[in-house]
C-alpha cells in the first residue's frame, strides 16, 4: 500500500480510494477486505495502481473508466455493518462495495499508461 485517501466528494468519509503494487492479482480484494476492517464507516474501496495520483479526481475517474472489469473488478458485501450518520442506513446496517481498478498483473503494463492531453 502506498497512499490511502479518503475522498472529499463523499464527504471524506464514505468512499476510500487505496493505491497498492500487486504481487498477484488476489492482492486487490485482499486490500479491498482490508479498508473495509480498517474503516468500517466506508461504502466504497477503490483499489488503484500506483501510477494513478489519488490527489486527483481525474485521473481516479480515467483509471476507473480504463481499468474496470465488469463484475470480475466488484466485491460486493450485502447487509454490513456502517455507519448510522449515513442518511441511507440508519439502522446502521448497508452494502459495500469494493472496485479493483488495477492492472491486470499478466497485462502489458505500457498499453494502460496514462496519456495527459494538453
Amino acid at each position: 500500500v502506498h497512499k490511502v485517501r479518503l475522498l472529499e466528494a463523499a464527504g471524506s468519509w464514505l468512499i476510500l480510494a487505496v493505491s497498492v503494487t500487486k504481487n498477484v492479482d488476489g492482492d486487490a480484494k485482499n486490500a479491498i477486505l482490508a479498508a473495509f476492517s480498517a474503516h468500517p464507516s466506508a461504502k466504497v474501496v477503490l483499489i488503484l495502481d500506483e501510477d494513478i495520483d489519488l490527489d486527483s479526481s481525474n485521473d481516479i475517474l480515467w483509471a476507473f473508466a480504463t481499468r474496470f472489469r465488469g463484475r470480475e473488478s466488484i466485491v460486493l458485501i450485502e447487509k454490513s455493518r456502517c455507519s448510522t450518520l449515513d442518511p441511507i442506513s440508519p439502522t446502521g446496517v448497508c452494502d459495500k462495495m469494493g472496485i479493483d481498478l488495477t492492472i491486470p498483473v499478466s497485462a502489458n503494463k505500457d498499453v494502460f499508461k496514462y496519456v495527459r492531453i494538453q
